[in-house]
């Protein structure tokens, strides 16, 4: 039977778990990229999400 696990980290992270047989012991179950542990305990602050320029169609997708 395959654990649940969830990945905090990048996908150096998730990637990790393509290799030496994780797939046969792990589903991931949730991913969250691009966090920090700060970022998870500190209070929300307010962000209007569409004032926020970014270079590239691939960055824009992740944050918004």
């Amino acid at each position: 039977m395959r654990k649940k696990i969830d990945i905090l980290g990048s996908c150096v992270t998730r990637d990790a778990f393509e290799y030496a047989n994780a797939k046969d012991d792990y589903i991931i179950d949730q991913y969250f990229a691009r966090s920090s542990l700060i970022s998870i305990v500190a209070p929300p602050i307010d962000i209007n999400k569409e004032s926020i320029e970014l270079d590239s169609a691939f960055q824009q997708k992740n944050c918004l």
